[in-house]
């Protein structure tokens, strides 16, 4: 497999690095994006999981 799936412990800095994809993402796709929500397990520091993310119609 050229690239294997990796799961990793809980991240204190993924919020902050999500806030930094979103306003990224904003300022690309502007009026196109109107909100991007950190969703799944990891939007919940003591849960464990997958990043995912879900914009909003």
């Amino acid at each position: 497999m050229d690239n294997p799936i990796v799961l990793h412990p809980y991240d204190n800095r993924w919020p902050a690095l999500f806030e930094e994809e979103r306003t990224r993402l904003r300022a690309v796709c502007g009026a196109l994006l109107p909100d991007l929500h950190h969703i799944g397990s990891t939007s919940i520091p003591i849960a464990t999981g997958l990043a995912d993310r879900y914009p909003e119609p």
